[in-house]
């Protein structure tokens, strides 16, 4: 995806929907990006949070865990995201 294209979806998502296309793109080409195959993780609960992730295509599967994973527990309630 170019940067522009990346730009503008940035404008549909807070906190920048505020920004001009400018300061979006500005963010864009500052940022990091991050391709994840199918299946990969992204990041686990309770992981300090360091970094904000912006889904601009695809969707991703969230997991809450209910209670600590252990081999005999269920892996916990999820939910997908499409965008």
């Amino acid at each position: 995806m170019d940067a522009s294209t990346a730009a503008r979806l940035l404008g549909r998502v807070e906190p920048f929907r505020g920004l001009d296309e400018r300061a979006r793109l500005t963010v864009v080409e500052h940022a990091g990006r991050r391709v994840v195959d199918k299946g990969q993780m992204v990041f686990w609960q309770d992981d300090p949070g360091e970094a904000m992730f912006v889904l601009l295509e695809g969707s991703v599967k969230l997991v809450v865990l209910s209670e600590p994973l252990t081999p005999s527990s269920p892996a916990g309630r999820g939910s997908t995201t499409r965008t």
